[in-house]
Protein backbone atom coordinates (compact mmCIF):
# COMPACT_ATOMS: atom_id res chain seq x y z
CA UNK A 1 0.00 0.00 0.00
CA UNK A 2 1.35 3.41 -0.96
CA UNK A 3 1.86 5.93 1.83
CA UNK A 4 0.74 9.54 1.62
CA UNK A 5 4.34 10.75 1.67
CA UNK A 6 5.35 8.48 -1.22
CA UNK A 7 2.26 9.58 -3.18
CA UNK A 8 3.29 13.22 -2.76
CA UNK A 9 6.90 12.39 -3.71
CA UNK A 10 5.69 10.70 -6.90
CA UNK A 11 3.57 13.77 -7.71
CA UNK A 12 6.60 16.01 -7.11
CA UNK A 13 8.77 13.93 -9.44
CA UNK A 14 6.19 13.89 -12.24
CA UNK A 15 4.95 17.45 -11.68
CA UNK A 16 1.34 18.43 -12.31
CA UNK A 17 -0.23 17.73 -15.70
CA UNK A 18 -0.37 20.70 -18.05
CA UNK A 19 -2.95 23.22 -16.88
CA UNK A 20 -3.18 21.69 -13.39
CA UNK A 21 -1.76 22.75 -10.03
CA UNK A 22 -0.75 20.64 -7.05
CA UNK A 23 -1.19 21.77 -3.46
CA UNK A 24 -0.88 20.54 0.06
CA UNK A 25 -3.49 21.79 2.48
CA UNK A 26 -2.10 21.81 6.00
CA UNK A 27 -4.01 22.09 9.26
CA UNK A 28 -1.42 24.37 10.87
CA UNK A 29 -2.96 23.92 14.30
CA UNK A 30 -0.74 20.84 14.64
CA UNK A 31 2.43 22.70 13.59
CA UNK A 32 2.81 24.65 16.85
CA UNK A 33 4.42 27.61 15.06
CA UNK A 34 6.91 25.57 13.05
CA UNK A 35 7.58 26.47 9.42
CA UNK A 36 6.31 23.27 7.86
CA UNK A 37 7.14 24.32 4.30
CA UNK A 38 10.79 24.69 5.30
CA UNK A 39 10.72 21.35 7.15
CA UNK A 40 9.36 19.71 4.00
CA UNK A 41 12.18 21.35 2.04
CA UNK A 42 9.69 23.13 -0.19
CA UNK A 43 10.38 26.66 -1.35
CA UNK A 44 6.78 27.41 -2.11
CA UNK A 45 4.07 29.93 -1.48
CA UNK A 46 2.33 29.30 1.86
CA UNK A 47 -1.00 31.11 2.22
CA UNK A 48 -3.18 31.32 5.32
CA UNK A 49 -6.52 30.21 3.86
CA UNK A 50 -8.65 32.16 6.33
CA UNK A 51 -6.95 35.50 5.67
CA UNK A 52 -5.60 35.01 2.14
CA UNK A 53 -2.25 36.42 3.28
CA UNK A 54 1.21 34.83 3.46
CA UNK A 55 1.44 32.43 6.36
CA UNK A 56 3.04 33.75 9.53
CA UNK A 57 4.11 30.35 10.85
CA UNK A 58 4.88 31.47 14.38
CA UNK A 59 1.29 32.65 14.96
CA UNK A 60 -0.71 30.46 12.58
CA UNK A 61 -3.37 27.91 13.54
CA UNK A 62 -5.34 28.24 10.30
CA UNK A 63 -5.42 25.99 7.27
CA UNK A 64 -2.40 26.76 5.09
CA UNK A 65 -2.29 26.22 1.35
CA UNK A 66 1.16 25.16 0.11
CA UNK A 67 1.60 25.56 -3.66
CA UNK A 68 3.72 22.69 -4.92
CA UNK A 69 6.18 23.30 -7.78
CA UNK A 70 4.70 23.69 -11.26
CA UNK A 71 7.58 21.67 -12.71
CA UNK A 72 8.92 18.21 -11.92
CA UNK A 73 11.40 17.83 -9.07
CA UNK A 74 14.46 15.66 -9.14
CA UNK A 75 14.22 12.32 -7.34
CA UNK A 76 16.66 13.30 -4.58
CA UNK A 77 14.77 16.53 -3.76
CA UNK A 78 11.44 14.66 -3.82
CA UNK A 79 12.91 11.97 -1.56
CA UNK A 80 13.98 14.63 0.97
CA UNK A 81 10.43 15.99 0.99
CA UNK A 82 9.04 12.47 1.28
CA UNK A 83 11.20 11.71 4.32
CA UNK A 84 10.26 14.99 5.98
CA UNK A 85 6.56 14.48 5.19
CA UNK A 86 6.70 10.93 6.54
CA UNK A 87 7.58 12.36 9.97
CA UNK A 88 4.10 13.94 9.96
CA UNK A 89 2.28 10.69 9.08
CA UNK A 90 0.39 10.47 12.38
CA UNK A 91 -0.43 14.17 12.67
CA UNK A 92 -3.59 14.09 10.51
CA UNK A 93 -2.46 17.39 9.08
CA UNK A 94 -2.31 17.21 5.27
CA UNK A 95 -4.57 16.89 2.25
CA UNK A 96 -3.25 16.68 -1.34
CA UNK A 97 -5.16 18.69 -3.96
CA UNK A 98 -4.95 18.69 -7.76
CA UNK A 99 -6.90 21.49 -9.44
CA UNK A 100 -7.22 23.74 -12.47
CA UNK A 101 -7.25 26.74 -10.12
CA UNK A 102 -4.12 28.79 -9.43
CA UNK A 103 -3.17 29.55 -5.83
CA UNK A 104 -5.19 32.72 -5.26
CA UNK A 105 -8.42 31.25 -6.64
CA UNK A 106 -7.85 27.95 -4.84
CA UNK A 107 -7.37 29.80 -1.57
CA UNK A 108 -10.60 31.78 -2.06
CA UNK A 109 -12.50 28.63 -2.97
CA UNK A 110 -11.22 26.79 0.09
CA UNK A 111 -11.99 29.78 2.33
CA UNK A 112 -15.60 29.76 1.10
CA UNK A 113 -15.88 26.09 2.07
CA UNK A 114 -14.99 26.84 5.68
CA UNK A 115 -18.27 28.74 6.10
CA UNK A 116 -21.04 26.46 7.31
CA UNK A 117 -24.39 26.92 9.01
CA UNK A 118 -25.83 24.39 11.45
CA UNK A 119 -29.57 23.65 11.38
CA UNK A 120 -30.13 26.09 14.28
CA UNK A 121 -28.81 28.91 12.01
CA UNK A 122 -25.52 28.86 13.91
CA UNK A 123 -22.53 29.94 11.82
CA UNK A 124 -19.52 27.65 12.28
CA UNK A 125 -16.08 27.11 10.79
CA UNK A 126 -16.13 23.83 8.88
CA UNK A 127 -12.78 22.21 9.69
CA UNK A 128 -12.67 20.11 6.52
CA UNK A 129 -8.91 20.80 6.32
CA UNK A 130 -8.45 18.35 9.21
CA UNK A 131 -8.20 15.00 7.37
CA UNK A 132 -10.18 13.27 10.13
CA UNK A 133 -13.09 15.67 9.52
CA UNK A 134 -12.65 15.55 5.74
CA UNK A 135 -13.11 11.77 5.65
CA UNK A 136 -16.28 11.94 7.78
CA UNK A 137 -17.62 14.89 5.81
CA UNK A 138 -17.33 13.05 2.50
CA UNK A 139 -19.25 10.08 3.86
CA UNK A 140 -21.98 12.36 5.32
CA UNK A 141 -22.61 14.35 2.12
CA UNK A 142 -24.99 13.21 -0.61
CA UNK A 143 -23.46 12.43 -4.00
CA UNK A 144 -24.51 15.84 -5.33
CA UNK A 145 -23.19 17.68 -2.26
CA UNK A 146 -19.89 15.77 -2.43
CA UNK A 147 -19.47 16.63 -6.12
CA UNK A 148 -20.16 20.31 -5.43
CA UNK A 149 -17.83 20.37 -2.43
CA UNK A 150 -14.99 18.71 -4.34
CA UNK A 151 -15.50 20.80 -7.47
CA UNK A 152 -12.66 23.22 -6.69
Amino acid sequence: MQTFSSYVATALISGPPEGKHHFLLLDAAVAHGRNVAAELRLSCQAVDVLTGTPCQWRDCASPVLLSLPAHSMGPSAAESTEQALDKWRYANAFLFIRSDLPTEQMCASLRARTNAVLPQNLDVLLRFFDPRVFDRLLSALTVEQRQAFLSV
